[in-house]
């Protein structure tokens, strides 16, 4: 939707944006992905995997919600 003109507008490719957002949801899945390997690994002791749990679960919520703004934002361009 063109904001100045109110018409509809389609896009030919994907934006940088786009492709940019797609990119930092690749980066988190795999670091969630060796996170959750290293739990089942048993080689941290279990304050240090408590310590590790809260801060992955802080850092994903921020992130998740940042990104959902971004893509509705995204989205609604």
């Amino acid at each position: 939707m063109d904001i100045f003109t109110s018409t509809a507008t389609t896009s030919t490719g994907s934006s940088l944006w786009e492709i940019l957002f797609y990119g930092i949801i690749v980066i988190f899945l795999l670091y969630s992905a060796v996170l959750i390997f290293h739990w089942f690994s048993f080689s941290m002791r279990p304050r240090t995997a408590i310590g590790v749990t809260v801060l992955y679960v802080t850092v994903s919520m921020v992130f998740l919600i940042f990104m959902t703004t971004s893509f509705f934002t995204l989205i609604s361009l």
